[in-house]
């Protein structure tokens, strides 16, 4: 308010000045002293005198070739002006901004927010979340489009209290179509990568779509009537029709969960596949390929969009050699005994009987969990059990940042209608149920992570957890919490 009122104060100053001079009414030659008219008259000559007031007027600097004419009404909206002016600075320094914009109707609290300042805004928020609110329609649109303006500018940082506002026109059916589409797109903060590298014949490249609605960050939060996806649709190489294209599975019956976070960040990372016949060129060729994402809203209950927002992404898959890795493996011995150092392994639990496989579902057998308190780079792990001097691989673990902490698990089980499967986890179960411990081996497998975009390179190690203690329990829910016992055991190298 403070600032509103030096601004008026200044505005108020300079329509003062420009009134006092007026607008001229006459031009021609006028006395200075008491503006007689001298046309016709000679006033060169040396000694002439106004016939008015006498005024000597043979200089030319007792002259004036304009008349003005003060402006009455300028002068007074002057000193409104100031007069508000004044008022606004006394209001701001007073501490009673917040007060006086309370008592002031929606149409001029919204022109105060337009305009910047601050205390407005915060009164908007008070009045939107009331039911049944006070604000007219327009009134909601205006404030609607402000905060969706506000949301599009990505310069500015993202202010909760616009977020605020528009949540609320959101939960209480203000927006239009328009804006619901405006205000989710504009939330969204994606981003599309791609791993750009392949070898030859392969039968895809690897991506990841990730989104975060962090330009919806609010002060309360709650349930919605929508459902919101995000998800790739289509992939192909430039020019030519997709190969692939997909729509989500509209199941969802209980609406998204806006909160003052921003909904957290997602992520989704895949690869494409039958595009071997794309990747067939000579190393050091390559390949323009695209990717479609979008965006789509479905009112909970429904199946027919509201909108769907798609966006096309294109991309460079360069083809290199068979020889050249994807992803390179580090042979840095000291992040080597670092790792071996600080990773524990939790108590192996499986289940007491393995459960009847249904139908279209995974079934868990096994659970491994590994743990690390201090930080490293990405990991590949496989994961095998040494029974009887034989290695059987159960499972990999992937770690593709760098965290203050690590926690990795997998689960070992049969996949559906896997006959051969099923036999070989009976064997590993009953084994396990019988020995009481076992020996884990873990190896680093860069191919792993060939397909998650961003991962250059992974620790390349090799150790093993002797005696693990295996733990029984009986439901799968029980299987996939923490060990009583938390993680114990130390990695120790492999001697060949």
């Amino acid at each position: 308010m403070i600032i509103i009122g030096i601004v008026l104060l200044g505005v108020g100053l300079l329509v003062s000045l420009l009134a006092f001079r007026g607008r001229v009414v006459a031009r021609g030659v006028f006395c200075k002293k008491c503006r007689f008219d001298l046309a016709g008259l000679d006033i060169e000559a040396g000694g002439a005198k106004c016939p008015e007031c006498g005024s000597e007027v043979f200089l030319e600097s007792a002259r004036r070739g304009l008349l003005h004419q003060r402006s009455r009404v300028g002068l007074a909206a002057a000193a409104l002006l100031m007069l508000a002016g004044g008022g606004g600075i006394w209001v701001g320094a007073a501490g009673k901004t917040g007060s006086m914009i309370a008592a002031m109707p929606d149409s001029v609290v919204l022109w105060l927010t337009d305009l910047g300042v601050d205390e407005a805004l915060d009164e908007l928020v008070v009045r939107v979340p009331k039911v049944p609110g006070t604000m007219s329609a327009k009134s909601w649109d205006d404030a609607i489009e402000q905060g969706l303006a506000f949301q599009a500018d990505t310069a500015l940082v993202w202010d909760v209290r616009w977020g605020e506002v528009l949540f609320q026109g959101l939960n209480q059916g203000k927006m239009s179509d328009d804006q619901l589409e405006r205000y989710f797109v504009n939330a969204h903060e994606i981003e599309l990568t791609v791993r750009d590298r392949v070898h030859p014949g392969a039968d895809g490249f690897g991506y990841m779509l990730e989104w975060d609605l962090g330009r919806s960050k609010m002060l309360t939060g709650g349930t919605t009537a929508y459902l919101l996806f995000d998800y790739v649709t289509a992939y192909g190489v430039k020019g030519e029709e997709p190969v692939w294209t997909s729509e989500p599975n509209i199941r969802a019956r209980i609406g998204l969960w806006l909160d003052p976070y921003g909904s957290g960040q997602s992520s989704m990372q895949t690869a494409t596949w039958r595009m071997n016949e794309y990747f067939t060129q000579e190393p050091g060729s390559s390949v323009d390929v695209y990717l479609d994402y979008s965006i789509k809203l479905v009112p909970v209950g429904d199946t027919e969009p509201i909108f769907t927002h798609t966006v096309r992404k294109e991309f460079v898959i360069q083809i290199v050699d068979e020889s050249e890795p994807i992803v390179r493996t580090s042979n840095d011995e000291e992040a080597v005994r670092r790792v071996m150092d600080n990773m524990q392994i939790a108590p192996i639990r499986i289940m007491g009987e393995i459960e009847e496989p249904k139908p279209n579902y995974y079934t868990q057998v096994m659970r491994i969990m590994l743990d690390s308190s201090v930080p490293f780079g990405p990991l590949s792990l496989e994961v095998f059990l040494l029974i009887d001097g034989q290695e059987i691989m159960v499972g990999s673990i992937t770690h593709n940042s760098i965290h203050a902490s690590y926690r990795g698990h997998m689960s070992y089980g049969i996949k559906p209608g896997d006959t051969e499967g099923m036999e070989a986890a009976k064997g590993v179960h009953a084994r396990l149920l019988k020995d009481q411990l076992a020996t884990v081996i873990i190896r680093t497998n860069a191919a792993l992570v060939e397909n998650i975009p961003g991962i250059e390179e992974v620790l390349g190690v090799e150790f093993m957890f002797e005696d693990v203690p295996v733990e029984i329990v009986e439901t799968s829910s029980e299987l996939n919490t923490p060990a009583r016992d938390g993680a114990q055991g130390k990695a120790v190298p492999i001697v060949d």
